[in-house]
Formats: C-alpha cells, structure tokens, sequence
C-alpha cells in the first residue's frame, strides 16, 4: 500500500458509507469521510482510529456539486499553498511536487500526468489570460464569485467565503 494513499467517503453515515470508509482505512488508507452533517462524523473517525486507522471528517452534502468541489480543493489548496508559501518548497520539480500531494493523500502519479497533458496545458493558458483579463496582479490569488483576495494570509477569508 502507499504511504498517505487516501479515499473519500462522500456520505460516510452510520450504516454503508461508515462500513466503506472503515474498510478502506483497514487497507491503510486514510480515510477521508464526508456527509451533512458534520457534528455526526466524530463517531466514525474516532472508531476508525481506535482500530489503528486513520481519518478525517469533513461536513459536505454530497447533493450540492460545488460542496464537494470546494472540500476537494481546500484539501489541495492547503497542501499546495502550505509547501509553497510556508515551507518554501520548489514545485516547479516534479519529485518535490510529486512528495507534496503524495503527503496530502492524493495520487502524484496521476496528478503529475494530468498536468502535462496537452488539452490540460491549453486550458492553463487559457485561465491564465481570464486571470489577466480579471486584474490578477500575483500569486496566490484567489476568486469566489466576483470577490477577489490575494495573500496566502487571505485563505481564511477565501475558505469562509467558499459557499
């Protein structure tokens, strides 16, 4: 199994989903488990980790698509932003970016093959010239809606902003 491999559990209750992310964090992968209400997932991370497994919750309805793609991003935006802005690591070298998400539990390789892709490279170029376009002025900087921030000191901000 690989180190910080992680699965997402979204709708992790009491009965499938919980029973999922349980197996899934036996196999040694972090399990990372979601559902609506929040203050209710205590119960299953603390039993995951008590059989010697690890976990997070995280509240999200699965029902709401840009939920779920705010809890994905804030995942990688923390893990990213962090090595970058905190930790002054180089992303621009592959193994370090690779270490990077590999740490956060999401799959480098994947990642790493993703991103060189030339449709994907396209569409890089592409929002770059939206940023430009919307007063983008440097990095990191962040949009939610029409509301722009700018400073990893302003992620709290984005993160209480994000619907």
């Amino acid at each position: 199994m690989e180190a910080g491999k992680a699965v997402l559990v979204v709708g992790a209750g009491d009965a499938t989903g919980g029973a999922i992310a349980r197996r899934f964090a036996r196999e040694g992968f972090i399990a990372c488990v979601t559902r609506r209400q929040a203050d209710k997932l205590a119960p299953l991370v603390e039993r995951i980790r008590a059989e010697g497994g690890q976990a997070r919750g995280f509240g999200s309805d699965a029902r709401d698509e840009a939920a779920v793609i705010a809890l994905v991003f804030a995942r990688y935006a923390d893990a990213v932003f962090d090595a970058l802005w905190v930790q002054g690591r180089n992303l621009a070298d592959a193994g370090v970016l690779a270490a990077t998400l590999a740490e956060a539990g999401f799959a480098a390789e994947a990642f790493i093959t993703l991103v060189g892709d030339p449709e994907v490279k396209a569409q890089l170029i592409a929002t770059t010239d939206e940023a430009v376009a919307r007063g983008v002025f440097g990095a990191p900087t962040c949009f939610v809606g029409e509301q722009m921030f700018f400073g990893q000191d302003r992620l709290d901000f984005v993160r209480e902003a994000l619907p």
